[in-house]
């Protein structure tokens, strides 16, 4: 959308699933979003994944909640890796090869830039990251199982 007010030429409907790319799409809405979100649900135990920005600020990061600073810099880095993984897509023809590499993506954006974070904050980050990596080593060793079974059928 912002795009196209550049005088952009290219398509402006996502390349996965064909709605209007917009900045909600992109960060909430697209199906690499909505994986990425419900991941972190499960493995933070959140009650709930967000639908756009604003739901993610109404019901999630409150101005003066607890662990403010953390959370929002682990918005800013999930919505970093997803907007270059939906720029690789769609400019480069370059997509993901297992969804759970956005996943790893973030995680190697956090190791990289938990350094501008300090005290409590970057401890509690150490925290969310390793809950979020547990949660993945899990996932993906449930889903070698499931593979496995299936080729047993």
């Amino acid at each position: 959308m912002e795009l196209r007010k550049r005088g952009w030429k290219g398509n402006a409907r996502c390349n996965l699933c064909g709605r209007l790319e917009t900045g909600d799409h992109i960060f909430f809405d697209c199906i690499t979003a909505r994986f990425t979100w419900a991941c972190f649900k499960e493995a933070l135990g959140w009650d709930r994944s967000s639908i756009s920005l604003q739901d993610f600020f109404y019901h999630w990061l409150l101005v003066g909640c607890l662990n403010y600073n953390t959370k929002v810099f682990l918005l800013a880095v999930v919505m970093w890796a997803l907007w270059t993984i939906r720029n690789k897509r769609t400019l480069a023809g370059q997509f993901v090869r297992c969804p759970s590499d956005i996943l790893f993506k973030i995680h190697s954006f956090l190791q990289k830039w938990k350094v501008l974070l300090r005290g409590i904050d970057h401890s509690r980050l150490e925290e969310l990251a390793a809950q979020v990596k547990s949660w993945v080593e899990s996932f993906l060793e449930k889903m070698k199982t499931v593979v496995v079974d299936e080729n047993l059928l």
